[in-house]
């Protein structure tokens, strides 16, 4: 067992410790880095999405316990950090928004995917792809409502509704997986070559994310205010997988391998999502940079103990 998760762990820690040291010795520069994350989020890990969901059984995935035990435990983590940091740390509210974004956003495509795909192959990634097919849009929908409607003096619906519109539809991740989903549901066939070229793309989408992911934290400074990390690390890689486990399981008897994957992408790191959002309304930038540095090596560490416990 020990071995088993030395294999899977293991590739994941090089390949971002890679990336983390080709920018820390200056090999590679900022700018190169962001340049191929820029690559992989637009281009490799969109692809390799809509490949995904177009070659996924549509009537198995979409299971709605699935989105409803990650979707529960990961809103009421969001409150949670809401009125944990108001409480706590005596934040505005729009401060304790944006850490409750962070707590919310995890990073299920660039953590998630990889460590599910070496611990359990790449047949099982049904429930990430049912998850990741939705998150963007309910977290974006969550975060920027809350913002607008409680942090910002902005109380129009329609200026809501439109910035959740145009941050979803600009979003390559979800826009790739919706057109996935209509060419699966549409049967609509890829010219062969076409499909071959896809096929190479996707195939180094995820090294290539994970060793941009690496790269990208070296521009993380560590916040003095680490109380505030420690708040989000535990929420995120503990609280959100034990909520998703305990109703997953006792409340839907879900089978223990849709299980093992819900569980791992609940306790994978918050994404650079999260920073984005903090950076759209300054708030909390710090906090959340230095949360992405800690949490995405600790996050790897959480899936590996899941991994040995399911």
């Amino acid at each position: 067992m020990i071995y088993s998760l030395f294999e899977v762990v293991l590739p994941v820690f090089i390949i971002v410790g890679g990336g983390y040291s080709v920018v820390k010795l200056k090999i590679l520069s900022d700018r190169d880095i962001e340049g191929i994350l820029k690559f992989s989020q637009t281009i490799a890990i969109p692809i390799f999405l809509f490949l995904s969901m177009l070659n996924l059984d549509l009537s198995t995935i979409f299971d709605w316990r699935i989105l409803f035990s990650f979707f529960f435990g990961a809103i009421l983590c969001f409150l949670l950090g809401v009125v944990g940091s108001q409480i706590i740390f005596n934040c505005s509210i729009g401060e304790s928004i944006a850490i409750g974004f962070c707590i919310l956003f995890s990073n299920a495509v660039l953590l998630g995917l990889p460590i599910t795909e070496l611990a359990y192959g790449k047949n099982s990634l049904g429930p990430n792809l049912a998850i990741i097919s939705v998150n963007a849009p309910i977290c974006y929908l969550i975060g920027i409502s809350s913002m607008e409607l409680f942090g910002t003096e902005t109380k129009s619906l329609k200026k809501i509704m439109r910035n959740i519109f145009r941050t979803v539809t600009s979003n390559n991740i979800t826009m790739s997986l919706i057109i996935g989903l209509l060419f699966n549901y549409l049967e609509i066939q890829i010219f062969p070559t076409i499909n071959i070229a896809l096929d190479f793309i996707s195939a180094g989408a995820v090294p290539i994310a994970l060793f941009g992911l690496g790269g990208i934290i070296v521009q993380y400074q560590l916040s003095q205010n680490m109380k505030k990390v420690g708040l989000i690390s535990i929420l995120s890689l503990l609280i959100h997988p034990l909520l998703t486990f305990t109703i997953g399981k006792f409340v839907f008897d879900l089978p223990l391998e849709v299980l093992q994957n819900m569980i791992i992408t609940a306790a994978m790191a918050p994404g650079i999502n999260a920073f984005i959002f903090a950076s759209i309304y300054e708030k909390e930038m710090d906090v959340v940079a230095a949360t992405i540095l800690v949490c995405t090596p600790l996050s790897i560490c959480a899936a590996s103990v899941w991994i040995s416990l399911l």
